[in-house]
């Protein structure tokens, strides 16, 4: 049941963060990032989880030549996890 409303709830999580990046808001795509690299952990998801750890570990450090790659990756990842 938590999961399921989890999984049901990472298209407004892609929304967020796709939201956070075209107003170029790092900071608003670093939590959004977080959030995910710990929910996605608690729930059992390590590529998500992943891919949020690399994506908030590049904002952190202030990476932006390769944080909208790993921006790009978590959005993809949230994408195929919504999918099932």
């Amino acid at each position: 049941p938590f999961v399921r409303e989890y999984v049901a709830g990472l298209p407004a999580i892609v929304a967020s963060l796709e939201a956070a990046r075209s107003a170029g808001d790092t900071t608003a795509a670093r939590r959004v990032a977080h959030r995910v690299r710990g929910t996605a952990a608690s729930y059992g998801f390590p590529t998500l989880t992943e891919a949020a750890a690399r994506c908030e570990d590049a904002l952190a450090a202030g990476d932006l030549a390769s944080a909208s790659a790993h921006v790009q990756a978590l959005v993809d990842a949230l994408g195929i996890a919504a999918r099932g």
